[in-house]
C-alpha cells in the first residue's frame, strides 16, 4: 500500500512524450560533449593556442544566454512551436560549424548550436515536468537526463571511431544536423502541454494575457537563490568538464582512444546518477540529493585533476559524474516546481542564464590562470573550493518534493 501511495502510475502518453523530447535532449548533449572532446582537433586544424581555445569554449557557453528570449515565448505562445523551431535552428547551426574555415566562423557555428540546443533542452525539461505526476516528477526528469547521457555516449563513440581522421570534427558536427529530418515526426507526435493550455484558458477567462515576468517577480527570492546556486556550481564545474579532454591529452599524455574509453566507462555512472538521483529525490527530497550531489561533484573533479594515475582519474571521474547528474535532477525539479505555469519556462531559462554566465566566467578564469598555475589542470584545481560555497547557498533553497504544478 505504501509503495502505491509513493508513486502514481506513469501514463503511456508520458512515455511517448519522453521519447519525443528525449531525442532532442540527446542531440543537445551530443553537441555539448562534442564541443569538449574535439578541442584539440579544431585547435590543430585552425591554429589556435590553449588560451584561445579556453576563451572560445567560454564564449560558446554564452550561447545559452540568448535562449532566454526565445524560451520566454514558450510561456506566451506555447511550448510546442518554440521547441520545434529550436531543432531546425540547431541543425542549421551544426552545418555552419562543420564548414567553418576560421576561428571566428567556428565560434559562430558553435555559439548558435549551443543557443538552439539549449532552447530545446530547457523546453524538454519543462514539458516533462508539467506532464509528470508530482511524486514521480524527479524520476522522470532523471530518465530524461539519461537520454542526454545517450547523447554523450553517441558523441564519445563517434569521436573514438573517427577521431584519428583528418578534420574528423567537421563530420562529427555535420551529423548533428540529422534532427532536422525528425521534426516531420515530432510535429505530429508532440502535443502542447496540458498545463500551458489550462493556464492560457484560465487567463483568457479573466481577460488577462500570460505574463511570465509577473510570475518571476512574485517569487524573486527563490529565483535569486537558484541562480546563485547554479552560478557557484558552474564556475568550477564547467571548465573542469569542458577542458578534461584537453587536460588528459596535453597535461597527462593520454591518447584520444584513452579519453574515449574513460568517458564511456565512467559515463555509465550517468545512468545511475540520473535514475537513482531522480528516484531518491522523489523519496527523501530534492535538498538531500542535490546537496550530496554538489559535494560529490566537487570531490570527484578535484581528484580527476589532482591525480595522474589512470585508476584514480577513472574512479574520481565516476564519482564526479554521479554527483553531477544527481545535482542536475534535483535543481531542475526545484526550479520547475517553484514557479507557476505562466513563468515556468522563463524561470528555467533564467536559471540557465546564471549557469551559462558562470560557465563563461569559469572558462575565462581558467584561461587567465593557466600562465600562473602552469597548466590547465592546476588552474581548474584553484577553482574547485567554490563548490563549498555552492553547497552552503543550496541549503537555503526550499524543499519542493511532491509539490503540484499550478
Amino acid at each position: 500500500m505504501a509503495k502505491t501511495e509513493a508513486r502514481e502510475k506513469i501514463p503511456a502518453s508520458l512515455w511517448l512524450l519522453l521519447l519525443v523530447v528525449g531525442s532532442a535532449y540527446m542531440t543537445s548533449r551530443y553537441d555539448f560533449q562534442l564541443s569538449t572532446l574535439t578541442i584539440p582537433q579544431f585547435q590543430a586544424s585552425l591554429g589556435m593556442s590553449d588560451q584561445q581555445a579556453a576563451f572560445m569554449t567560454g564564449l560558446v557557453k554564452l550561447g545559452a544566454i540568448p535562449a532566454i528570449f526565445m524560451v520566454f515565448w514558450a510561456d506566451k505562445i506555447g511550448r510546442k512551436p518554440v521547441f520545434l523551431w529550436s531543432i531546425i535552428g540547431f541543425s542549421i547551426a551544426a552545418v555552419i560549424a562543420s564548414r567553418a574555415q576560421s576561428a571566428n566562423a567556428l565560434l559562430l557555428g558553435l555559439f548558435l548550436t549551443r543557443l538552439f540546443a539549449m532552447i530545446g533542452e530547457l523546453l524538454a525539461i519543462v514539458l516533462i515536468a508539467e506532464a509528470a505526476p508530482p511524486k514521480s516528477r524527479a524520476y522522470m526528469l532523471g530518465i530524461l537526463a539519461i537520454c542526454g547521457t545517450l547523447g554523450d555516449a553517441t558523441a564519445i563513440i563517434s569521436y573514438g571511431a573517427l577521431g584519428d581522421m583528418k578534420d574528423s570534427w567537421r563530420l562529427l558536427y555535420l551529423l548533428g544536423a540529422i534532427p532536422a529530418v525528425l521534426v516531420i515526426f515530432w510535429r505530429k507526435a508532440l502535443k502542447e502541454s496540458d498545463a500551458f493550455v489550462a493556464a492560457t484558458a484560465e487567463h483568457k477567462a479573466h481577460h488577462q494575457s500570460m505574463n511570465p515576468f509577473h510570475g518571476l517577480k512574485a517569487n524573486w527570492k527563490t529565483m535569486a537563490g537558484i541562480c546563485l546556486v547554479l552560478f557557484l556550481f558552474w564556475i568550477p564545474v564547467s571548465p573542469a568538464l569542458s577542458l578534461l579532454s584537453k587536460h588528459l591529452q596535453s597535461d597527462v599524455g593520454w591518447t584520444q582512444a584513452g579519453v574515449s574509453t574513460l568517458q564511456m566507462g565512467a559515463g555509465m555512472m550517468g545512468f545511475v546518477g540520473n535514475s537513482v538521483g531522480g528516484y531518491l529525490s522523489d523519496r527523501i527530497g530534492r535538498k538531500i540529493v542535490g546537496g550530496g550531489g554538489i559535494l560529490l561533484t566537487g570531490l570527484g573533479l578535484a581528484g580527476v585533476y589532482f591525480f595522474a594515475s589512470t585508476p584514480f582519474i577513472a574512479g574520481f571521474y565516476a564519482v564526479a559524474l554521479l554527483g553531477w547528474f544527481a545535482t542536475l535532477v534535483a535543481t531542475r525539479a526545484i526550479t520547475t516546481e517553484s514557479f507557476a505555469t505562466e513563468a515556468r519556462a522563463t524561470a528555467t531559462g533564467t536559471a540557465e542564464i546564471a549557469a551559462s554566465s558562470a560557465a563563461f566566467a569559469g572558462n575565462v578564469l581558467v584561461a587567465q590562470l593557466i600562465p600562473l598555475a602552469g597548466n590547465t589542470g592546476n588552474a581548474i584545481l584553484w577553482l574547485t573550493p567554490i563548490v563549498v560555497l555552492c553547497f552552503c547557498a543550496f541549503l537555503f533553497l526550499k524543499e519542493t518534493k511532491g509539490r503540484a504544478m499550478t
